[in-house]
């Protein structure tokens, strides 16, 4: 039997893909007759046996889980939105009644559909229903109405409200598209519409492809991956039409077709889309399936509905249902476009199918081939980049400024927050500016990261200033998305081979510096895992500056770095288990290049562990040639191997993860973060050689919003680093990154509720503060800063909250239950239960004469409807966003 949580239920997972997640909830539970047994499970599709009560893990909802993974799609894009709204128009003119409207978007994800048909056609009354929290949150910043809820067991929409119902990009989704229909006829009115988009499966390129072996474009075999065909992103489709076999199947559903047009579909390569434009006049051939149909009131339905009538009214008024007739007026301002329709005969049709399927088997054969599946450049487009305001000078308030609006305004191929930082001049007008792990956009201060184009663990931001602005471009390994509202898989900028089964091994960046026209930059690679990071290796990635500076002045989408790769050989220090891995720092003096590297004692590169420090100098003309390094080998010697490397004497509070050694005033300082978990302090030790040893600290910056405790929301500081590319004369620019390791009681970390955890700061200091005179000390000098304004999210439930790195794995137990109790109403059962924590999620069985799959609920109850009389043993497990389980509650009911 179906299972559903609530509207107002608990906290939903901080990244759930909006429209396909809607269909994740919307699969109905398939129930037997007298006796039988729920075949599938209504959260996800999929039967899972019930645990018998005392187990342990709770089983996994693979397509649960998918629908919940950051990158799903939140919109089926502008161009079907657009189209859909013009259909959504012509309905409107022609209906029999007048005064608003109620129209209800099924699966709205993002809003964007939505948000397009109100614009079209203003002074009716508009909601969306969706079960993702991530995309009703972008819904409702669009001025939407909004609920959450799904198609299983039944739309918080009361019977025959409804004037239009929308299914834009959803069908496809579901387990039980029978289900989904029966429920758009029942909210319906008699004659109400039904506008539905959907690929097509027999569209022009798709009859070639499969003509000559090749998967179906829209099809998929796996939720992991994308075999056999085109494309790269796997956006869950479960059912596929052909224009005729989704006319016949709504016809069974009850409606009668009025209108089946076609629409572009934008992977289409960009040589081709004329012809996929063409092919829209001809739907039976066209890329997308747009269809309007009636409710059919046939004299046996008549009959059925004014049978089942009063049984459904009794039913809604004991649920919750959305008061349609309340809904605002829709005022929003979109510019308005006419549709025509042109219609096609049998000639014309046969004509264009033969020049597709000439098209689509130059795709087949490669003479037009689309983006390697594994991680494809985005095809670029004409979009200009995204321009913030700034300030050319080294104000620290529009630094940060700056970093904060290109994350708020962000698109899925911008960058929206990362750390890691650290900038290199290209020309006069230009920075490349270098990042470990990144988000893409969008993001917001109150949302978080939406991860459309997914997570990287490397990426390079070209900025171009013009005045007192700034334009930026996101460069990454390809696989972001090609343009605004599509989706993405981006890869890093430097990638290890992919591990088959298994993730991967991450590259995160260290310095860099300028050699003639090309950027030579270290990246150091880190085992697959969770804290404690391993090291492994260095790599040296060289740029064309001419190439960095060519994707600044190009589109915003489809920016890809592809860097010259160099290994440096590895060598781990007698006793030690873990390597050396160079470029944490550089230093340039003169022609000669001194280059840092770290070993983390007892191979741990997490937080508080001790680093040993190592150096090398090399001429600066062969950076990149490794047999021409020579290694510190004590006592002011150098040695030509790696083996006889020593370790450079380190300040006395330790070194960190990320540094900078600078010359200034004749000494050679070297500034970090403390080392210390938790520091607030950025200092600076000053030594009379690069190699040391290195003084007495002093303060140069304490920053009050650190801290590993709630009233720090367990804010840690990190990678303080020198940028010569920003400073001047007088001043010098240093810059840090800033994250949080708290995590709810699910392990939903802070980055899903505000961008503001992984954003750049800087500050700025007169270089008078490094004269020989604070030599010793620790007074601090007069830095410039901007006082932090990041949003207080831990002190609004800071027992919810919790510090990650408390924990082995990085997330608390879950917590457990003590208590759930079943209500008995008319035809329905209703367990509830005590919430256990923000972020927490719960997986529901029931054993009886009706037996449940495990099934998720986000909320604090869960109802069951006709169910077979009889004893049952209801559970209930929390579990976290990793899937540990907590402490289970049970209970038995009778249903008579």
């Amino acid at each position: 039997m179906p299972v559903t949580a609530p509207a107002q239920g608990g906290q939903g997972p901080a990244a759930a893909g909006g429209k396909a997640s809607t269909a994740a909830a919307g699969g109905k539970a398939s129930t037997a007759a007298a006796g039988g047994k729920a075949s599938t499970a209504a959260a996800g599709g999929k039967a899972i046996r019930v645990v018998p009560p005392g187990g342990g893990r709770a089983p996994r909802n693979p397509l649960q889980e998918f629908y919940e993974t950051p990158g799903v799609p939140l919109r089926s894009g502008p161009d079907r939105a657009r189209r859909q709204a013009r259909m959504l128009a012509r309905v409107l003119r022609d209906r029999d009644f007048s005064g608003p409207a109620v129209i209800i978007d099924v699966g709205c994800g993002d809003g964007s559909t939505l948000a397009a048909m109100a614009g079209e056609n203003q002074g009716h009354r508009f909601a969306g229903i969706d079960w993702s929290s991530d995309g009703l949150r972008q819904a409702r910043v669009l001025g939407l109405t909004v609920l959450r809820g799904g198609v299983a067991p039944g739309l918080p929409v009361a019977d025959g409200t409804a004037d239009v119902v929308i299914m834009s990009e959803f069908i496809e989704h579901l387990v039980d598209p029978d289900g989904a229909v029966a429920e758009v006829r029942r909210v319906l009115r008699p004659g109400g519409s039904l506008l539905l988009s959907t690929p097509n499966l027999a569209a022009w390129y798709n009859r070639a492809l499969l003509a000559v072996g090749v998967q179906p474009v829209f099809s998929e075999v796996s939720l992991r991956g994308v075999y056999g065909r085109p494309g790269s992103v796997v956006a869950g489709h479960l059912r596929l039409f052909t224009r005729r076999a989704l006319a016949e199947f709504l016809a069974a559903g009850g409606f009668r077709c009025v209108t089946m047009a076609g629409a572009r579909y934008h992977g289409v390569p960009r040589p081709l889309g004329p012809l996929d434009r063409a092919f829209c006049r001809w739907p039976s051939a066209a890329s997308i399936l747009l269809v309007h149909a009636r409710k059919a009131l046939t004299p046996m339905a008549q009959a059925s509905r004014t049978r089942t009538a009063a049984k459904h009214a009794a039913q809604h008024r004991r649920q919750a249902r959305l008061r349609l007739d309340r809904l605002p007026l829709t005022r929003l301002r979109l510019n308005r476009l006419r549709l025509a329709h042109r219609p096609s005969g049998p000639l014309l049709e046969l004509g264009g199918l033969a020049v597709g399927l000439a098209a689509g088997l130059c795709i087949a054969l490669g003479v037009l081939s689309p983006a390697s599946p594994r991680h494809p450049p985005a095809a670029a487009v004409t979009h200009r980049p995204l321009v913030v305001p700034g300030a050319s000078a080294p104000d620290p308030a529009a630094l940060d400024a700056e970093w904060a609006a290109y994350s708020d305004r962000s698109g899925c191929a911008d960058w929206a927050g990362g750390d890691g930082v650290s900038a290199i001049r290209l020309n006069s007008s230009q920075l490349a500016w270098f990042f470990s792990d990144t988000y893409l956009g969008p993001a917001g201060p109150a949302t978080g990261f939406s991860r459309i184009s997914g997570f990287v663990n490397n990426s390079v931001v070209i900025q171009t200033r013009a005045g007192h602005a700034s334009s930026f471009v996101t460069m990454t390994g390809g696989g972001a998305c090609s343009g605004p509202g599509r989706p993405g898989q981006a890869a890093p900028v430097v990638a290890p081979p992919a591990a088959p089964g298994g993730p991967a091994d991450r590259y995160w960046d260290e310095d860099g510096i300028t050699v003639g026209r090309t950027v030579v930059k270290f990246y150091n690679r880190y085992l697959a895992g969770s804290i404690p990071f391993v090291p492994a290796g260095t790599v040296i990635a060289t740029f064309g500056v001419s190439q960095l500076s060519a994707a600044g002045h190009g589109p915003a989408y489809g920016a890809v770095a592809r860097p010259a790769l160099i290994p440096l050989p590895s060598w781990t220090p007698p006793g030690g288990t873990s390597p050396v891995i160079w470029g944490a720092a550089l230093l340039q003096a003169g022609s000669t290049a001194y280059v840092y590297g770290t070993q983390s004692i007892q191979g741990q590169g997490s937080q508080g562990a001790f680093r040993q420090l190592y150096l090398a100098r090399v001429p600066l003309s062969r950076l990149t040639t490794f047999s021409a390094w020579r290694f510190y080998a004590g006592a002011g010697q150098w040695a030509a191997r790696q083996q006889d490397a020593r370790p450079v004497p380190p300040p006395d509070g330790g070194v960190s993860s990320g540094f900078s050694v600078v010359a200034i005033g004749g000494r050679y300082w070297l500034i970090e973060a403390g080392a210390a978990p938790g520091s607030q302090d950025v200092d600076a030790y000053p030594a009379s050689e690069p190699w040391g040893p290195f003084g007495p600290g002093v303060l140069l910056y304490r920053n009050p919003a650190i801290g590993l405790d709630a009233a720090h929301d367990y804010r840690i500081m990190y990678e303080a680093r020198a940028e010569p590319a920003l400073s001047t004369g007088h001043t010098l620019v240093i810059s840090y990154n800033v994250n949080s390791e708290a995590v709810t009681a699910g392990c939903v970390p802070m980055s899903a509720f505000t961008n503001t955890v992984t954003q750049p700061r800087f500050i700025t200091v007169p270089l008078a503060a490094f004269d020989p005179g604070p030599g010793t000390g620790t007074g601090a000098v007069r830095t410039a800063s901007v006082a932090p304004d990041y949003p207080r999210v831990v002190p609004r439930h800071p027992s919810q909250w919790f510090n990650s790195w408390s924990y082995p794995d990085g997330c608390p137990p879950v917590p457990g239950l003590t208590a759930v109790r079943a209500s008995l109403g008319a035809d329905k059962v209703t367990l509830s239960w005590p919430d256990a924590g923000l972020g927490v999620r719960y997986r529901v069985y029931l054993q009886g004469p009706t037996d449940i799959p495990a099934a998720t609920a986000y909320g604090d109850s869960a109802s069951f409807a006709h169910l077979q009389p009889g004893g049952y043993l209801a559970r209930v497990v929390p579990v976290n966003t990793r899937q540990d389980a907590g402490v289970s509650a049970e209970t038995t009911f009778i249903v008579p």
